[in-house]
Formats: C-alpha cells, sequence, structure tokens
C-alpha cells in the first residue's frame, strides 16, 4: 500500500545516502594519503619545491622550500607564490630569464634557477605546476 511504498522509498533513500557518504569518505581519506605520500616524497628532496596550481597559488611546499623562505606550511600554503618571489623577464640580451629571486623572511634576496613541470589532466589541461629551484651560480 502506499504506507509501505513510502517507507521503501525512504528507507532506498536514506540507504543510497549512506552510500553516498561513505563514498566521499573513502575518496577524503584516499586524497589525505595521496597529499601526505607527496608531502613526505617532497620533503625528502635536497632542494626546494613548490607545487601551485593553475591560478599560482601554493597548494604543497617541500621542507627545503619553507626553510629557504623561513615560514610555516600554514603560514605559505593557499598564498599566491607571487607574494615571495619576483622575477627578471629579460636578461641583458633581450632573451627571457629563467632566474626567479626569492625574498625571505628576514628580507634576504636568494636567486635561483628553476625547472617547471606540469601536471595535465586527461584533457590536457594544467592541474598542478610544480617548480624546483637550484641556486643560481654565474660562473657555471
Amino acid at each position: 500500500s502506499k504506507q509501505n511504498n513510502v517507507q521503501v522509498l525512504v528507507a532506498a533513500a536514506l540507504h543510497y545516502d549512506y552510500q553516498l557518504r561513505y563514498i566521499e569518505q573513502s575518496a577524503e581519506k584516499q586524497l589525505k594519503i595521496e597529499n601526505n605520500r607527496r608531502k613526505g616524497l617532497l620533503d625528502i628532496l635536497p632542494y626546494p619545491v613548490i607545487t601551485l596550481n593553475p591560478r599560482g597559488t601554493i597548494v604543497s611546499i617541500s621542507r627545503a622550500a619553507r626553510t629557504l623562505l623561513g615560514r610555516s606550511d600554514n603560514y605559505l600554503l593557499r598564498k599566491k607564490i607571487s607574494d615571495f618571489y619576483y622575477t627578471d623577464t629579460e636578461n641583458e640580451n633581450g632573451k627571457e630569464n629563467d632566474l626567479i629571486r626569492f625574498i625571505t623572511k628576514d628580507g634576504q634576496i636568494l636567486i635561483f634557477t628553476k625547472e617547471t613541470a606540469r601536471i595535465l589532466d586527461e584533457d590536457e589541461n594544467i592541474v598542478e605546476v610544480q617548480m624546483a629551484l637550484k641556486p643560481y651560480n654565474p660562473t657555471l
């Protein structure tokens, strides 16, 4: 009858809702595990690595980069990378320059060369950019 049909529909809806929540919690748990794995891998690297989203916001940062900037994860994450560096767009020959100057917490300016890797999704859209920094040595 109608009451039984309603009870069956409510039970089905509650079960579906429970399943969705379980799937969402599992996905969130997997994402946290992946983020912790990435952080662990970044932290063992001897050189600074900063991961950005397409808008230039810091989404992960290695221990070496945190040390370089003299800032914590909590301070750096979700900030714009442009808050911490500037770059010369051209060198003395008029060519594009790959040098990047970071401003540390105490105001010191450190010069690096950068190498970037773009992380793409299945549609070839940039989802993240990883930037590795190497101390600039003009004599090499």
